[in-house]
């Protein structure tokens, strides 16, 4: 599945690349080896996406849950 997830991310939007997202190409014999190790880098990586010909980590200030946000306001300021 990872193959598969990797694959995706970098080749579903490429229309010259999406039509290779098949059991064919991504499991041969002759490409299963390097597109897993080169998944499992991805994984390491911390799957980042794929945008406009590059790999883009998600910048580590952007939070998608403010759950654990303290909003209190400080000792000594007027609310």
């Amino acid at each position: 599945m990872l193959v598969v997830d990797y694959l995706n991310e970098k080749w579903a939007q490429d229309p010259k690349m999406s039509d290779y997202l098949r059991p064919k190409t991504l499991f041969a014999p002759e490409n299963c080896v390097e597109y897993f190790d080169k998944a499992k880098k991805w994984e390491a990586a911390g799957r980042p996406a794929w945008t406009g010909g590059k790999w883009v980590k998600q910048d580590t200030a952007f939070k998608s849950s403010y759950s654990d946000v303290d909003y209190s306001v400080p000792a000594g300021f007027r609310s």
